[in-house]
């Protein structure tokens, strides 16, 4: 089997600033390892750029092509891109993290680069271990080497910087030492340790083929650069890290510090104007003057500024409008303010929603692009101060205090609109749409106005827990609980009713607040009835249904008063048994069971009547259920403990196998009953692996079914390799898909990057195959699927056939807009019909008679001249007669038939002859006769069908001449 993992989408968009295009009919955000280009009219998506294998930090225009891009990661490299054909034209190979990027356009060709040291080694520094009164010839040869090492450390970007010690030399015998920590120590001599350098600014030639590209060190930076710009003629780069303010004079090469009172955040510079504008942890905005002028502002003197404040928070964004006549800020309040800069006027654009992230602008001004913390970026008219469009992604489930909360509901699915339900904003939930790779739509289950946090405490709001949707999704169940330690437990129950007409499409129906009165660990629907089951720890389960009541309503009319029938939700009936805590429930696929798990007994009830029919009592006492489901529409139901896996066969109430594995989540295909199991804990997965000796696939390399002709101890030897593979993923998670008729994984894949937070089995809109989804860490819906065999065949034949740019490159917007172009293609081959007669001028034999012909070295074959000769005589003659199956010529008359029919003898007889030629190999020499025989009889049945249907006779047209 093979398997195709897919991104289906993800990604923060909101993490960088967006960028627009010179003519600004489209824009730009970083999403994870990708660039994704969205039009400014509709907000629809154009194109992809794929090539980075990490996360793009950094998007710029190229300034001499408009056409063209630069982008830059945390993979070390840079990219110029053909945006309009979302084709890689060069990559440049940096060697370090790219956190900043910044290029002038009077120097187009010269990048300025925030690097992050990566390098783990421990800071070095001499202490004193004897006093002398002069130095020694080991002081003076230790004080050589450490020049030439810092000599030989400007020319290099991964080497530590070997002169990181405070305090004179002289008068003591140094020694070098290591000090595995990277904060400030001081030794019992005095001498200090420092911390060692976490960023590097370094000029970047973007010329040449991208190996061997010229690359300068500016300055270093102990603290973590937070920001960087550049000047408007590009003469001065500058760049904030805690409290300190660099600015660079790229001309002269000389490097400026200042230091402010608080932790900066971010810095930029006037496009025309002398001043720098930083922006602080406590939200007040600096205006520093002169700073551009080394020759009159020392770096001892206290620099002109000023200050604006208004943020209570930190400010995460500058950024000057395109007239450079207001200064526009952003934070954590959700607010947009713009300064007037020659007066200090404020003016606001409040309840966004969430924390801004990023400010940008377009080339006329006429709009913002805000990027905020919901994973959506806004554009805003600076006319209007409205919002005209908005591109929304996967709605990060926190509470913006920098901590990614993973979805408490898991990825639900819409059974209606195949739509993915998850948690969204905090109190809401969101519709997307993963195959269209699009936010369909926001239900708020708790209203709320989003407002920042007054002190460092964040407030504890409510949180939606659990999802489930009816069979015909006509009714939508949310549980909401709040627990904060501080206040007694809050958890509310709501049904909401499908309604095509309303904005967010539910309309709440019935409430019910604290439905049971401890946490609600488990909430199932009835694959066919009204009917919900939740289960919870207070040892209860409790069973909802849909009932009906006629109301009267007070409209008036011409009968009377109108009597409607109103539906609403109520518990119909609870469950216990033994007073154990539920863990949780599951419907059979039919409806007609229900299983709920009491500790580590599985207990079977009707779920009409409420009575309990079985209970299957298997694991240990320590072993408590974790999860069930049933596989499908089999008989099988599937047990998942801590550390072990319990498959169970109904019908026989026995068990039919058993894992020890360690799983976290385990979820089941409706359409062919198989399910995943997810963990975390890889030294689990490596014994299963071992203790399989059946077909695997561990990433895609085939250990088993199709490798029987191996011996067991090289297959054995292989699944260990295998398995060693597994365990070498420190990180990471893997997910492993079973059968119910066997322990034996059908695939395992690991996940290395990131950690997987939750998955479901996600239909096919235009198949009916299902592909398994999950969401990971960092925010993005990859899918994997199988492929059959067909699609394997055609998936090599077209890498093999296309060029190798085709098949790495994506869409582009040319092609989005205008279709794809024109291309020659090869024809397909024609496939013989076994129903049709054969035509000898097409037939296999013959074809390799003609290639037997032409085969061989030139200087064996005959000239074309000798070849032609025979040839053409043949074809010039006319034969008048043909020739029956017994040999005898005949005269020739007026046959009306088919002409494939004519002559079936004289096929066969060039069918076998042509056969013996080719199959013929016991002559050494070339024989131009006997090579060209098939040709003649060829040429001969040619010359006969051609006969035949020229004898057909044809009908006569009378054609009326006028006078």
């Amino acid at each position: 089997m093979v398997w195709k993992l897919t991104t289906l989408s993800g990604g923060f968009l909101g993490q960088f600033p967006a960028v627009f295009t010179k003519d600004g009919k489209a824009f730009f955000l970083c999403a994870g390892s990708n660039i994704r280009m969205y039009s400014v009219a509709t907000g629809e998506l154009l194109s992809v750029l794929k090539g980075h294998t990490d996360t793009v930090t950094c998007f710029l225009i190229n300034e001499l092509n408009p056409l063209q891009a630069y982008s830059a990661g945390l993979d070390g490299t840079i990219k110029m891109w053909d945006y309009v054909e979302a084709n890689c034209l060069r990559t440049f190979k940096v060697g370090l993290p790219v956190l900043h990027m910044c290029i002038s356009s009077s120097s187009p060709h010269l990048a300025y680069l925030t690097l992050q040291n990566t390098k783990t080694a421990t800071t070095a520094a001499y202490i004193s271990v004897s006093n002398h009164v002069t130095s020694t010839e080991d002081d003076k040869d230790s004080k050589a080497s450490k020049k030439s090492n810092k000599k030989k450390h400007e020319n290099t970007l991964l080497e530590d910087d070997q002169n990181d010690i405070d305090g004179s030399t002289t008068g003591s015998t140094m020694k070098k030492v290591s000090h595995p920590k990277s904060e400030f120590a001081v030794s019992k001599t005095g001498y200090r340790f420092k911390k060692p350098v976490a960023c590097r600014v370094i000029s970047f030639s973007l010329k040449g083929d991208g190996n061997n590209s010229k690359r300068t060190m500016l300055y270093k930076s102990r603290g973590h650069i937070s920001a960087m710009a550049i000047s408007g003629e590009g003469d001065y780069v500058m760049s904030v890290a805690t409290r300190k303010l660099t600015v660079l004079a790229v001309k002269t090469g000389e490097v400026k510090k200042f230091t402010h009172a608080r932790t900066l955040t971010q810095v930029v510079c006037h496009p025309s104007k002398d001043f720098i504008a930083t922006g602080d942890s406590q939200g007040q905005i600096t205006l520093w003057y002169g700073l551009m002028d080394h020759s009159t502002v020392s770096q001892t003197a206290k620099p002109v500024t000023s200050t604006l404040h208004w943020h209570a928070h930190a400010v995460n964004c500058l950024s000057f409008s395109a007239d450079a006549a207001y200064l526009l800020s952003g934070g954590e309040e959700g607010v947009l303010v713009l300064w007037q800069i020659d007066t200090g006027h404020k003016q606001f654009l409040p309840r966004l929603g969430a924390p801004l992230n990023s400010i940008s602008t377009n080339q006329d001004g006429s709009l913002f692009a805000l990027s905020t913390s919901d994973n959506s970026c806004r554009l805003i008219s600076s006319h209007t101060m409205r919002e005209e469009k908005r591109v929304q992604g996967l709605t990060s489930a926190h509470t913006f205090n920098d901590k990614t909360i993973p979805p408490s509901t898991g990825l639900v699915l819409d059974p209606k609109h195949k739509l993915l339900v998850l948690n969204g904003l905090p109190g809401a939930i969101q519709f997307y749409d993963a195959w269209g790779d699009r936010h369909v739509n926001d239900l708020e289950v708790i209203p709320r106005n989003y407002v920042s946090r007054i002190d460092s405490s964040f407030p504890v709001t409510f949180r939606i827990e659990q999802i489930c949707f009816t069979s015909d999704a006509s009714w939508l169940v949310t549980l909401e609980r709040r627990a904060d330690g501080e206040f007694s437990e809050n958890s509310a129950i709501k049904f909401w009713e499908y309604n095509s007409n309303a904005p967010e499409k539910y309309i709440l129906n019935t409430r019910m607040d604290n439905p049971h009165k401890g946490k609600v660990t488990a909430m199932v629907a009835h694959p066919s009835r009204n009917m919900i089951v939740t289960a919870s720890t207070d040892r209860t389960f409790r069973v909802w249904t849909l009932v009906s009541r006629r109301e009267e309503s007070s409209i008036a009319s011409k009968g009377g008063i109108i009597q409607t029938n109103a539906s609403y939700w109520t518990c119909r009936s609870v469950g216990f048994y033994r007073d154990y805590q539920v863990r949780h429930a599951a419907f059979s696929a039919d409806g007609s069971i229900l299983a709920v798990a009491y500790g580590q007994i599985v207990t079977l009830w009707d779920p009409v009547s409420n009575t309990l029919l079985k209970t299957l009592s298997h694991p240990p006492p320590s072993e408590q259920i974790q999860k069930l489901s049933f596989l499908g529409s089999s008989s099988a139901l599937a047990v998942l403990t801590v550390d072990a896996l319990y498959i169970w066969d109904l019908l026989t109430l026995s068990v039919r196998w058993t894992l020890k594995i360690a799983a976290k989540d385990i979820v089941v295909d409706s359409l062919t009953g198989r399910f995943a199991l997810i963990s975390n804990t890889t030294s689990h997965i490596a014994s299963t692996v071992r203790n399989t000796t059946d077909a695997m696939e561990i990433d895609g390399v085939e250990t088993g079914s199709k490798k029987k002709n191996k011996s067991k101890n090289k297959a054995k030897k292989e699944n260990d390799q295998s398995a060693d593979s597994v365990t070498d993923a420190t990180s990471g998670s893997v997910v492993i898909l079973f059968e119910a008729e066997s322990s034996v994984p059908l695939h395992i894949w690991k996940v290395a990057e990131s950690v997987i937070e939750t998955v479901t089995f996600l239909p096919h809109p235009t198949t009916n195959t299902s592909s398994l989804v999950f969401l990971n860490q960092r925010h993005e819906l990859s899918r994997l699927d199988q492929l059959s065999d067909e699609e394997v065949a055609n998936s090599r034949n077209t890498d093999l056939n296309r060029p190798v740019a085709e098949s790495t490159r994506s869409s582009s917007a040319f092609e989005h807009m205008f279709g794809k172009m024109r291309t020659e293609t090869s024809k397909p081959a024609r496939i013989h019909d076994e129903s049709t007669p054969v035509d000898p001028t097409t037939s296999n034999s013959t074809n390799r008679a003609l290639n037997r012909l032409f085969d061989g070295p030139s200087h064996v074959i005959p000239s074309l001249s000798k070849m032609l000769t025979s040839f053409m005589g043949l074809v010039l003659q006319k034969n008048q007669s043909s020739t029956d199956s017994t040999g005898v010529e005949s005269t020739t008359e007026p046959v009306f038939a088919d002409p494939m029919e004519v002559d079936t003898a004289t096929h066969n007889k060039v069918v076998k002859q042509a056969s013996r030629t080719t199959t013929d190999e016991s002559t050494d020499r070339f024989d131009i006769e006997q090579t060209l025989k098939p040709f003649h009889e060829i040429t001969k049945y040619l010359l006969a069908t051609d006969e035949t249907i020229s004898a057909t006779p044809k009908k006569s047209k009378s054609v009326k001449l006028s006078q």
